[in-house]
């Protein structure tokens, strides 16, 4: 995409989760493959020519880079990611020992749990092998899609502000430009599972470890670099994609028992799970006006036993991933999703992103409000919303039907339907 051209953006975001990125990945082919049917394509297309920003977190930030710095095909993606979990999380696995950590945050990770020389030799050999990359290829890079992962200083863990690592240049702000494989290296080291990777910035040297105590979903933060990088053009689409809901995401494997993690570890973990599905929600708030602009996908249950690093259940994380992709729900708005992403038609400016107007009534009429109309690419829960039409006719007393669910499964649009559909049904009474 040529900068003059001034084409609306589309942002993909991918949160961290361990071995759990597996799980994003899935959903990413999904996609890939419903734009390959869409397109009449003969073989399924790589993510980086549909994107023109990518930014991830911990291990959604190595599937950034492989995605889109790297350029590989979401099956080589998903074949490299399987081979990478086994290596680190069983094979580079340690008996618990080494020194205590006493700097920020890392006071509450007494020990590493895995070989950091393990972690740096799996990046290695994903970056070695991909067709974009090579063990001594640096970070910036000219293609249109541009990726971005999170790291944290080591001294300012909780400051919630993270060290982003470009592969495109910016003005201020600047980031080292670093080998891929140490910036993969450094998103991915989570804080007590591998000791933090040093990377220097001229005469300045880095402390990074992964970002997830802060930004574990980092949706927000590519919102913000989107505006701040494109400022002059308009937004088409953002979908962030998730590694598991709050209520899904397990503790580390039986072999790290409950008793020896502490009370901080525990609260730090969970706090983790939950600020990805905050920001999700507080998106999803934001971009009410906008129900085809802001996409979130989610596993929403059945990964409550699967740890960021428990690689056996590698096949747990796949059937649930199906399992989710199967609903009617996730089916209607990932096509909807499809036909935005290939659309590409401008929706608002990214510089204004921030100042959307909050949702309001669009006008009254008598007592009653206006209300938007449904998508026109609104599909399916006709269960749902027969049960709502035989609700509401029972009695002519006031009634309550409560719709509930994640950010972004579709709750506004199902109640906008039903609305329209009702409003019709009383016309012609």
């Amino acid at each position: 995409m040529a900068e003059n051209e001034h084409k609306p953006l589309r942002l993909l975001s991918i949160d961290g989760g361990g071995i759990r990125g597996m799980s994003a990945l899935l959903i990413i082919r999904e996609l890939m493959r419903r734009i390959q049917d869409k397109e009449k394509l003969t073989s399924t297309p790589a993510p980086h020519l549909y994107f023109d920003m990518i930014g991830g977190s911990g291990t959604g930030g190595l599937i950034a880079l492989m995605l889109g710095r790297l350029r590989m095909s979401i099956d080589d993606a998903i074949a490299a990611y399987d081979e990478f979990a086994k290596c680190v999380y069983v094979d580079g696995r340690k008996l618990l020992g080494g020194d205590t950590m006493q700097r920020g945050l890392l006071k509450h990770f007494a020990r590493e749990t895995f070989k950091a020389d393990a972690l740096a030799a799996a990046v290695k050999d994903i970056v070695g092998m991909s067709p974009g990359g090579g063990t001594n290829v640096r970070m910036i890079d000219n293609e249109a899609c541009k990726v971005f992962v999170c790291t944290s200083l080591t001294e300012n863990m909780n400051a919630g502000k993270p060290m982003l690592l470009r592969t495109y240049p910016v003005a201020r702000n600047t980031s080292p430009n670093c080998m891929i494989w140490e910036a993969a290296r450094a998103t991915t080291a989570h804080p007590g599972h591998f000791k933090p990777i040093t990377i220097a910035d001229g005469a300045v040297r880095h402390e990074l470890v992964d970002a997830g105590l802060g930004v574990n979903n980092p949706c927000r933060v590519l919102l913000r670099e989107a505006a701040s990088v494109h400022p002059e053009h308009r937004l088409a689409v953002v979908i962030s994609i998730g590694t598991g809901h709050p209520q899904t995401i397990g503790l580390p494997t039986p072999s790290v028992s409950r008793s020896s993690l502490s009370l901080d570890l525990l609260g730090v973990l969970h706090s983790i799970a939950v600020e990805c599905e905050k920001v999700a929600e507080e998106l999803q708030a934001h971009f009410v006006n906008y129900p085809e602009l802001y996409f979130r996908f989610n596993v929403l249950h059945g990964m409550q036993g699967v740890s960021w690093d428990a690689w056996d259940r590698q096949s747990a994380v796949a059937a649930h991933t199906t399992h989710y992709l199967g609903m009617s729900d996730v089916n209607s708005r990932m096509d909807i999703c499809v036909q935005v992403l290939l659309g590409r038609e401008g929706q608002v400016q990214v510089a204004d992103v921030d100042h959307l107007p909050a949702p309001v009534a669009q006008g009254i009429l008598g007592m009653l409000k206006v209300v938007p109309l449904p998508s026109p690419n609104f599909t399916g829960r006709n269960d749902i919303l027969a049960q709502m039409h035989e609700y509401f006719k029972s009695s002519v007393q006031q009634h309550i039907f409560v719709l509930h669910g994640p950010g972004g499964a579709g709750k506004t649009q199902l109640a906008l339907k039903f609305i329209h559909d009702w409003q019709n049904q009383s016309d012609t009474e």
